[in-house]
């Protein structure tokens, strides 16, 4: 009807209220003979009154168009400002699309770039004759695929770089077993990890850690000729996610200071809480930051 925060609007109604006030108040004080006149005559008044009534009609037909009119500018207006909000969302969405796909392109050339060097210490391993230097180089390229894998899994999840722990873990381990078919042992290795996403920053340190534990079972298994059993749980609790290493072999983590300092630094750097429980049981515990602030392969989508 009336804007009031226009102020000719305001001008306007403040106007129609005090002369409608004025003509009430002289009403009032004249008794109601202030539109009275003995001179004229009955069809005179009705033709007045007919008159008035035209014009009152005239008036609130008036009003009445003046409060659609209104009504529909508003409207319109409002049409506008969805239809603008509508492309600029568009927009934004048609950018963060091509952001994830220019993302998703580097992560794939990512994951090529390790593969090609895989690849090439494969094609060296051909000339190597030492079976400890032949076992080094296939742990540095279980390694490098493990880095890859992850880059190969991740995935957008709620604007975050999430990789899938159950089927990453699962695919580490069946790539080991690929890689070392030549060197069989007669231990048994088990991943059991709930199916839930973690964070790409968290996921690469996992892996390798999980690289590394089932490296030294490896080569305890084969250097003893032991039936051993070792088991890698991984379970979600709150916020948090908990690694239980478990091992036949008592001190597992212990059995090589190289790689349990490499064990350590990567705990370190997920700001994770070690903890021995048993002999055969060790625990890590990680803060999940699935969603965190961003880390830095997102930083695309600050704009």
């Amino acid at each position: 009807m009336f804007d009031f925060k226009t102020k000719s609007d305001r001008i306007i109604l403040i106007s129609q209220l005090v002369l409608i006030g004025l003509l009430i108040f002289i009403n009032i004080i004249t008794d109601h003979k202030i539109f009275e006149n003995e001179n004229l005559t009955i069809e005179q008044k009705n033709e007045m009154f007919n008159i008035n009534m035209f014009i009152s009609v005239l008036c609130l037909i008036y009003f009445i168009f003046l409060i659609v009119s209104s009504n529909i500018q508003k409207l319109l207006l409002l049409e506008n400002l969805i239809n603008e909000e509508t492309k600029h969302r568009n927009l934004e969405v048609e950018k963060n699309r091509e952001k994830e796909i220019l993302l998703a392109e580097l992560q794939h050339r990512l994951k090529n770039n390790l593969s090609l060097m895989s690849s090439l210490l494969k094609l060296k391993l051909e000339n190597v004759n030492d079976d400890n230097y032949s076992l080094a180089y296939k742990e540095s390229i279980h390694a490098i695929q493990t880095v890859a894998q992850a880059n190969h899994l991740q995935k957008f999840n709620d604007g975050k770089l999430t990789v899938p722990i159950d089927k990453y873990l699962k695919e580490v381990k069946l790539y080991w077993f690929e890689l070392f078919k030549e060197i069989p042992i007669s231990g048994n290795i088990k991943i059991k990890s709930e199916a839930f996403s973690i964070n790409v920053k968290q996921a690469i340190p996992i892996g390798l850690i999980v690289h590394e534990i089932i490296s030294l079972f490896w080569i305890h298994c084969f250097s003893r000729d032991l039936e051993e059993e070792l088991v890698i749980g991984v379970s979600e609790r709150e916020d948090k996610i908990v690694i239980k290493i478990t091992s036949t072999i008592p001190n597992l983590i212990k059995l090589e200071l190289k790689k349990e300092v490499i064990i350590h630094a990567l705990i370190e750097q997920i700001d994770a809480i070690p903890n021995t429980l048993t002999a055969n049981d060790f625990t890590i515990e990680i803060m999940n930051n699935i969603f965190s602030p961003m880390i830095e392969s997102e930083s695309l989508f600050k704009s």
